[in-house]
Formats: C-alpha cells, structure tokens, sequence
C-alpha cells in the first residue's frame, strides 16, 4: 500500500520525508512489476491501495528512467477507454554491487 503524504509538511507518516516518500512509493510499484507479470494500470491502483493519478505519476518517473514500458492495452471486458500494460523494461540491465573487507 502506498503511504499518504498527509501529516505535516516535513515529516510523514514512518517518519520519512517527502522525498524519500515518493521514493518509497515508486519503489512499491516497481516491485510490482518485478515479478514479471504485465499490470494493468488500474491493478496497480487496486493492489497498492491508492489513486490512478498517483500511481500513473510512479509509472511516468519510472518510465522516464526507462525502467517500465507501456506493453499496449488490455483489450477484453473493458467498458470504455482500455487500461494501459505496464512491464518491467527488459533492456534497462543491472546494477551488481560488491564489498570486499
């Protein structure tokens, strides 16, 4: 579930901060989405807990940082506009961080 940012202007609910809020939340979507499955945009709204408008702005920064892509539309059962597919950007590669003592 995505934590709402509506406490006090510099700390949030958990004690973070704006910021590392947002972040916290983009990561809850991009977790979603690292199972491998396609989602459909109201599927995120829907298992996180929270609002199209917020979870299409985590999608659009995830996007921008090339980590998701739009996989079309689900095109069976809907009643007006289709919901997009979301993914995981198979390109965007890896990180692998090592410490040696």
């Amino acid at each position: 579930m995505l934590t709402s940012p509506h406490q006090d202007s510099h700390t949030h609910a958990g004690g973070l901060t704006g910021q590392a809020l947002r972040r916290a939340n983009t990561a809850a979507v991009l977790d979603l989405l690292r199972s491998g499955e396609p989602w459909t945009s109201p599927a995120l709204c829907e298992s996180l807990g929270s609002r199209a408008a917020t979870v299409l702005r985590h999608l659009e920064e995830l996007r921008a940082c090339e980590l998701v892509t739009e996989a079309g539309v689900q095109s069976e059962g809907n009643v007006g506009r289709p919901p997009k597919v979301w993914q995981i950007n198979l390109r965007a590669g890896y990180v692998l961080g090592v410490s040696i003592s």
